[in-house]
């Protein structure tokens, strides 16, 4: 089979599950693979040069590098509301706005399903 692309069509969902809720309550967030153009644009933002010659150092930014990923990620979600208990928009603003908590669960989907950590994802392991 070709290697394809990666489209507007490849998404995929994941729920975060919290104890005392029903499953249908679980906020869930539907998710898109990034591309390579993707990645380097969040790696570029994420990394920065302090200093020049042999005293140089290389900074990563890791919370800017997990704000982008989700930002890039995140395309919609369900039962997720704001303040007033209304459906808020999915939007770069209403991402930041997201308990800190799901931050690593977030960004280990991510990382895994677009293999930025290397190895194999979880349904090549069950496969």
């Amino acid at each position: 089979m070709p290697l394809k692309l990666v489209g507007a069509g490849d998404i995929y969902e994941i729920k975060y599950p919290i104890s005392g809720l029903l499953e249908a309550d679980w906020p869930v967030f539907v998710m898109r693979k990034l591309t390579i153009g993707q990645i380097a644009d969040i790696n570029d933002q994420s990394i920065r040069t302090d200093g020049s010659g042999k005293d140089a150092k290389i900074v990563f930014r890791s919370g800017t590098a997990s704000r982008l990923k989700i930002e890039a990620a995140i395309v919609d979600w369900r039962n997720i509301v704001d303040e007033k208990g209304n459906p808020a928009p999915c939007n770069n603003s209403t991402k930041s706005a997201l308990p800190a908590e799901l931050q690593g669960f977030l960004e280990s989907s991510i990382d895994e399903t677009n293999r930025l950590l290397g190895g194999v994802t979880e349904e090549e392991r069950k496969n």
